[in-house]
């Protein structure tokens, strides 16, 4: 998608420079352009830099949100993989105590039977 953009912009700043050639030229009218705008689209080189220079801050600026992006899903992850582990560890320890309390009771009841004090 940038680099769409970045091509559509290449070609339209191509198309002012040849307009801004021409009006030099003086074929053709001479419209109400700023200085600074004849100074950059009348130098190529300079005006293929500046897009350059802009399209690699935007690259950097888009990779930079998405590492932003990624960071917050890894914690995002981390946290719910912290919770379900502490989730599964409750509810294994639970379990356990749960066999522990049947087994004791069990053994209660057997040493009962036998007549033994419990």
């Amino acid at each position: 998608l940038e680099g769409a953009f970045t091509q559509k912009l290449e070609a339209a700043a191509s198309e002012l420079a040849e307009e801004e050639a021409a009006r030099e030229a003086g074929s053709a009218e001479d419209e109400a352009v700023p200085e600074e705008v004849r100074t950059l689209l009348g130098d190529r080189e300079t005006l293929t830099n500046a897009l350059t220079q802009a399209h690699d801050t935007r690259v950097a600026q888009l990779d930079a949100r998405e590492d932003e992006a990624r960071a917050r899903e890894v914690a995002a992850l981390k946290g719910t993989i912290e919770r379900l582990q502490a989730d599964e560890y409750g509810r294994n320890r639970g379990a356990v105590v749960e066999i522990w309390n049947l087994v004791h009771v069990e053994h209660k009841n057997e040493l009962l039977e036998l007549g033994a004090p419990a």
